[in-house]
């Protein structure tokens, strides 16, 4: 396990698919998925929303 995936493992669930769905949405453009982009970013806003409660 390297110290990246270790600090991940700490976090709570839901901070931890903010960050995956923010690396991924970093570059957009490189997931070559107009749909995935789309279905991210409806994600990210869900999860800001469920974090807000």
């Amino acid at each position: 396990m390297n110290d990246a995936e270790a600090v991940i493992r700490t976090l709570p669930r839901d901070a931890a698919r903010m960050l995956a769905v923010e690396i991924l949405l970093a570059e957009p453009e490189s997931l070559g998925d107009d749909v995935l982009e789309s279905s991210l970013y409806l994600l990210r806003e869900r999860l800001r929303v469920t974090a807000g409660r």
